[in-house]
């Protein structure tokens, strides 16, 4: 899939994200601020969400998600092929793939929680493994399943390397937010940190997006 190292892939990512921050600010943050408003509503005096209005703000989560990662996947498309969209045109083409993208992030979030379950390595391993369905059902306008089966078969030249990578980006990308969260709990910090914590950890989330991207276009560049 490319000859470079798995740090190579990382950084170019990450150039890559860092230089289209902006954008991709505009496209997440419109529709994922809001929501982020909503759970700091719902949050509790101890700082965590009741079990019901977890399950409640998970399926609101589920439905916004597919919005923001088609935009951006047709976003980093269109640089690449040196064809700019606007932000709205890549949020009105992505909502095309809404339906079906939905249930492909609900089957990834599902699989990879019940992995996660069975000390931790399955769930790792099961997200690396479904890490181009979004984008098998983005680009290729696959129907869910269609590009989760895909996506199965296409990352299993690369499992190692992809289960390395999440490992990394867990490790360097989700892993401080998630601790700077219990930091915020067990200090009883004002809720304007909880807000702020979490939008940056959502836009964060989108890196792991990029380096799917990156490989998925270096796999089909050696299909070639």
């Amino acid at each position: 899939m490319y000859r470079g190292s798995l740090s190579e892939l990382l950084s170019e990512s990450w150039r890559f994200y860092l230089r289209h921050l902006k954008a991709i600010a505009c496209i997440i943050l419109p529709i994922a601020l809001p929501f982020i408003a909503l759970q700091n509503g719902f949050l509790g005096e101890d700082g965590k969400l009741s079990q019901d209005n977890y399950l409640l703000l998970t399926l609101v989560g589920i439905g916004l998600e597919p919005i923001y990662i088609a935009a951006v996947v047709l976003y980093i498309r269109a640089q690449l092929l040196g064809d700019p969209w606007s932000i709205a045109s890549c949020l009105r083409a992505g909502l095309k793939v809404w339906p079906q993208l939905t249930l492909v992030v609900a089957f990834t979030l599902a699989m990879t929680l019940l992995g996660l379950g069975f000390f931790i390595l399955p769930g790792l391993v099961i997200a690396s493994r479904l890490m181009f369905a979004s984008l098998n059902c983005t680009l290729l306008r696959l129907p869910a399943w269609r590009a989760i089966q895909l996506s199965w078969k296409q990352t299993a030249p690369y499992a190692g390397m992809l289960l390395k990578a999440v490992i990394v980006m867990m490790a360097l990308v989700m892993l401080p937010f998630w601790l700077i969260h219990q930091h915020l709990l067990t200090s009883q910090a004002a809720s304007i940190w909880f807000y702020l914590n979490r939008a940056a950890g959502t836009l964060l989330e989108v890196y792991p997006l990029v380096f799917a991207y990156r490989c998925y276009s270096a796999m089909v560049e050696e299909a070639a």
